[in-house]
């Protein structure tokens, strides 16, 4: 840059001739390297700007976008507080009064007794120095057998052992006053006076549950707007829109019923008022407290072969933004309008295919989730430049973006309905963290909204009708999954080693069965297999059927892990009919219906009997409410309890489709797209989906060796992931592409570790042990087939 004496210069557009930005002359000269556009003409390239001048606009834009937020956040906080300071110190100032005055008058009759007793102490030393003076004497001259000090002593004898000697009055004082009723009142008063120390105000960090409720008047929230700090529009399966209070109250209900599937297709408007598209892609305006609708954009005015897929109003630059899409050419575009439905520009930067939902962001960028395949979300700037296309945290991995908004940081937050997570990510598109990991109640996020007056994110579920609000602000230097370099350090010198053995024990076909579902467990030679056909077969290690039970349940209502043997090798299964019976090993035994099913909106997927009490555990499913619990049955078919909420009272099951008990007593259930884990007791505990954390997971059988580590064998990597007891994360196996594991079962005694297939009917069992490495990294020990990794604890740095 140069110095302050040098004569600054004015660019201007060479179309127009007006003003674009000032830049000082050493700008002005240096190499073209950096672009800058004409505010009238976007497409119009002119100026240059020199790389200070760029480092300064950074801190211009991080000071505007985050500083000047979290000031204001903690200056709107504070005047809060300052406001409710008077209200809430008038509540204890009357009790404080009465407090001092019962404390001084206790103080002033405690401290006359204690001059009282000082007194007395300093009387009493005196006294014993006479009476040893006069001792003095009489031993001289008194020879008599009982002298008259001797007579006097025996007399009083008894009160001077009442007299304590007392060498401090300070060390004393207390121990004086607990001996009276009211110098104890005096110390219980003074104990109630606490003060704590003042710490730093800071933001939070973390996203906070601040309340949830159920929309009575729609099956799911597919789509979110935030009308105002207390209203609220979601719109459900069929299109209908709700506006709703912050309690979930409905205030008006406008159907909209439409086949088409539209995501975005409503935003709270000006004087809050609510656009969206019809069924007929008119683009209407809602007002809701004259109930009356009007047509803004007409779908005449609307080339035919372009349809309005969503809407977002702008309050900022009061602009109508509509994302369109081309069924013929499979391309995307956004159109601008204003209140009155002119059009103003649009914007074909060609780089998404079709819009599900749209929102400008605090910076001007117009960010669109791209709903095509693949999905991705694309950030455009001024004049439609390309920004950013966020495909994902891992290349690979299906990215399904739906429901968007941006925080007042201007960092874009997206539901990915493929790893069922919010994710949250920068202005330029970096992935900054998971915000939300398949959260308890919602299980299946879908919609997002913002409001920026009350910073409060609302969050919808494609999975039932529930809504889930988070109070969040976040400082984007603690919570980068990169992290400091001391909690790198910490996360390098934090772990554990283990060896692994794994080598393959025999293999065999099964007849009579193409797949193989579910395996329960009976001798160290014969278990029973289910597949996906309603057959359950006992079968020998040879592949040969002991056993056929066919037809007994129904493959389309049922879970995989429909049977189970208990400790008495007798079997328990789920028929068709939702019922579960119990059927003896033993020839010439007739099996029984063990519990009946009675409450048809309850049905079992899943049942495991417990080797350690002898319970019987059920995981059920809620037709309507698309939600689960894990019931427990004693030995004689009655109901112990019930798991199914987290602490908060939030629905922690979706589907369950296996269950097992793990040796420490803890339950593990294979849900859908995640393993949730509960004490006995049915307190939640942890959440597993996936490695790395928020990648995804599709689990499918379970099981427990004898460290209480958990195997769950993932459809989605095509192999058996290993958690600890915590849900950690240790390691893969099998990882095979070409058969895709879907049922285990482990054998404690031999330590066998049975697997069946989903693609085919052969059957494996594997040498399973894991232990911690007891040898030197640079000498592993070595077997046929040996994994040694490290597990790394607090390797993920995001919260749900």
């Amino acid at each position: 840059m140069g110095d302050f004496n040098n004569p600054y210069t004015v660019r201007q557009c060479s179309k127009c001739q007006e003003n674009t930005e000032y830049f000082c002359e050493s700008c002005l000269n240096c190499i073209p390297k950096h672009q800058e556009i004409c505010y009238t003409h976007h497409n119009n390239v002119i100026g240059e700007c020199c790389k200070p001048c760029n480092q300064i606009r950074k801190t211009m834009n991080i000071i505007k976008t985050e500083v000047i937020f979290h000031r204001r956040a903690l200056l709107a906080e504070t005047k809060s507080d300052i406001k409710n300071c008077k209200t809430l110190f008038s509540l204890f100032q009357s009790d404080t009064i009465k407090k001092s005055e019962k404390l001084k008058n206790l103080v002033e009759s405690n401290l006359c007794d204690i001059i009282i007793k000082h007194r007395c102490f300093n009387q009493n030393i005196r006294m014993n120095k006479l009476l040893h003076i006069i001792q003095s004497y009489e031993q001289l001259y008194e020879q008599s057998a009982m002298t008259p000090v001797q007579f006097l002593l025996s007399r009083n004898k008894n009160r001077f052992n009442k007299l304590k000697t007392i060498h401090h009055l300070r060390q004393h004082s207390l121990l004086l006053m607990s001996k009276s009723p009211c110098k104890k009142a005096l110390t219980d008063t003074l104990v109630e006076f606490q003060f704590k120390e003042g710490g730093k105000r800071c933001l939070q960090k973390d996203a906070l549950l601040n309340h949830t409720f159920k929309i009575t008047d729609a099956d799911v929230c597919k789509h979110i707007s935030c009308v105002s700090s207390d209203k609220t529009c979601v719109s459900d399966y069929y299109n209908n829109l709700v506006l709703i209070h912050s309690a979930g109250e409905t205030i008006h209900k406008l159907k909209n019923e439409k086949n088409d599937f539209l995501l975005g297709f409503h935003t709270a408007g000006c004087k809050r008022d609510i656009f969206f598209i019809d069924k007929d892609f008119n683009i209407m305006k809602w007002s809701y407290e004259m109930n009356a609708t009007t047509i803004v954009i007409n779908k005449t005015d609307i080339n035919l072969s372009w349809r309005p897929e969503c809407v977002n109003w702008s309050a900022s630059t009061e602009t109508l933004l509509v994302g369109m899409h081309n069924k013929y050419t499979m391309t995307g575009k956004v159109t601008l309008y204003d209140r009155t439905g002119t059009l103003t520009k649009i914007i074909t930067p060609g780089w998404f295919k079709k819009p599900g939902c749209i929102i400008q962001n605090n910076n001007g960028d117009v960010v669109v989730s791209d709903i095509g395949l693949p999905g991705a979300v694309v950030g455009t700037g001024h004049g439609g430049r390309h920004r950013f296309s966020y495909r994902g945290r891992l290349s690979g991995l299906n990215f399904l973006p739906r429901g968007i908004c941006a925080d007042a940081l201007c960092n874009i937050l997206i539901c990915d309905e493929e790893t069922h997570t919010v994710q949250m990510i920068d202005m330029n598109g970096q992935f900054l963290l998971h915000l939300l990991k398949r959260p308890s109640g919602i299980l299946a996020p879908y919609s997002l909204t913002y409001n920026m007056h009350t910073r409060l994110l609302w969050v919808g579920s494609m999975n039932n009708n529930r809504v889930c609000v988070y109070r969040f602000i976040t400082n984007l230097d603690d919570l980068t999954e990169k992290g400091t370099p001391q909690k790198k350090e910490q996360r390098r010198t934090n772990h554990e080693k283990y060896v692994s053995t794994f080598e393959l024990h025999l293999s065999f076909k099964l007849k009579d069965i193409r797949n193989c579902h579910h395996i329960s467990y009976v001798t160290s030679k014969s278990v029973w297999v289910s597949n996906n056909k309603s057959n359950l077969i006992l079968t020998n290690v040879y592949g040969e059927a002991e056993k056929n039970l066919k037809d007994v349940y129904s493959g389309y209502y049922i879970g995989y892990g429909l049977h189970t043997v208990n400790r008495e090798k007798e079997l328990f299964y789920i028929d068709k009919n939702h019922n579960i019976w119990k059927e003896p090993l033993a020839q010439n035994t007739t099996s029984f219906v063990f519990i009946k099913n009675t409450d048809p909106e309850w049905r079992p997927q899943c049942v495991h009997c417990s080797l350690i009490t002898g319970d019987l555990l059920v995981g059920m499913y809620h037709v309507h409410t698309s939600t689960g619990d894990v019931t427990r049955y004693n030995n004689s078919g009655q109901r112990i309890l019930t798991a199914q909420h987290d602490n908060t009272g939030l629905e922690i099951y979706r589907y369950p489709n296996y269950v097992i008990e793990n040796n420490n007593g803890d339950v593990v259930v294979s849900d859908l797209n995640a393993v949730v884990v509960t004490d006995r007791g049915g307190k939640y505990l942890f959440t597993y989906t996936g490695h790395p954390p928020g990648s995804g997971l599709k689990p499918r059988g379970i099981c427990t060796d004898t460290n209480s580590h958990i195997l769950v064998c993932d459809r989605r990597t095509s192999s058996i992931e290993i958690i600890d007891k915590e849900g950690q994360f240790l390691t893969h196996l099998l990882e095979d592409r070409v058969n895709i594991p879907h049922s285990l079962c482990y054998d404690v005694n031999n330590h066998n570790l049975w697997v069946g297939y989903e693609n085919t009917n052969e059957m494996c069992v594997y040498r399973y042990n894991l232990q911690k490495a007891a040898l030197d990294d640079a000498h592993p020990p070595r077997e046929t087939v040996r994994l040694l990794y490290t597990r790394v604890s607090n390797m993920d740095t995001d919260f749900d």
